[in-house]
């Protein structure tokens, strides 16, 4: 399996197995993914053999462009990367950063810009995409023993598979419009906040409360049309009164975070995985036996 080529709050390599749980109670040989929230898109390259079919949608641009980048430019963004592992340094660091406080910034070609996201990814503190309400990058340089900037191989073999996915860069209801009947919704939002200190943000314009209701309405629609749909959120009284008609048993699991201030932080913390399969397969089997 391809690998994530960046480092993602929230990513979801640690519950695979949960999601592959879910995914074994459905048909998706003739189905399409919906990747609704993609971040590292470690769901998308996990299970993209299992579906007909991917669309991966993110509302980050600079994580658009990346994707953009490795599915039609994937040798000049390793040159480019090249480069940077080459310089790198203090000094050099703080320069990549605020480049996007330059003027002319915007003129930047699209492998530049993904080449500099790549690198502060890699080098910056935790590997956290974080951006202030301007919008620029703000992460200071990170401590790694090691630089690991980039894999060759990988990129390469991520451009063999983004080029069969279609990547979108949308508010997530305008991209859940193209579901099918009997196609796979993967949903994994910006978190409800735990507390006033949880990292939720990842453009300069927040997923606040309101989106959260949005986005359950949106579940309840595709649940009506038959799509399937697999949700996370953090647990949380709000999420628990949202997602509670598809809550069951197992709808709350722990998750180990891999981005935290130190590695004490990083300890098992409750969060949801939930879906609608039973309630979409039971409505199919009405709709049949009619």
């Amino acid at each position: 399996m391809a690998k994530p080529v960046l480092k993602w709050a929230g990513g979801k390599a640690s519950i695979l197995h949960e999601i592959e749980k879910r995914l074994a109670k459905i048909d998706t040989s003739n189905a399409t993914l919906f990747d609704i929230f993609v971040g590292g898109a470690s769901v998308s390259l996990k299970f993209e053999n299992k579906f007909n079919h991917v669309v991966i949608n993110d509302k980050n641009k600079e994580l658009k462009c990346v994707y953009d980048v490795i599915k039609s430019d994937s040798e000049a963004l390793i040159k480019q990367l090249k480069e940077h592992s080459n310089r790198h340094s203090h000094d050099y660091y703080y320069d990549v950063r605020r480049q996007d406080r330059l003027d002319g910034y915007k003129d930047k070609d699209d492998v530049f810009k993904a080449a500099r996201t790549i690198y502060l990814n890699k080098t910056c503190y935790n590997g956290l995409f974080r951006v202030n309400r301007s919008g620029y990058f703000n992460v200071p340089m990170g401590r790694q023993k090691t630089l690991n900037i980039y894999d060759e191989e990988n990129i390469r073999e991520l451009s063999e598979i983004f080029n069969k996915f279609d990547i979108c860069n949308s508010d997530f209801y305008l991209v859940l419009k193209l579901c099918k009947a009997g196609d796979v919704v993967y949903i994994d939002p910006p978190y409800d906040k735990i507390n006033a200190s949880s990292f939720v943000q990842y453009n300069a314009i927040a997923f606040d409360e309101f989106d959260q209701k949005r986005l359950v309405d949106a579940i309840d629609e595709l649940t009506k049309r038959g799509v399937y749909v697999i949700a996370s959120n953090s647990y949380t009284k709000n999420t628990s009164e949202l997602y509670k008609d598809y809550m069951n048993e197992d709808s709350i699991i722990m998750v180990k975070r891999s981005i935290a201030s130190n590695n004490l932080s990083r300890v098992p913390v409750k969060e949801i995985l939930v879906d609608n399969i039973d309630k979409v397969n039971k409505n199919v089997n009405k709709t049949s036996k009619k």
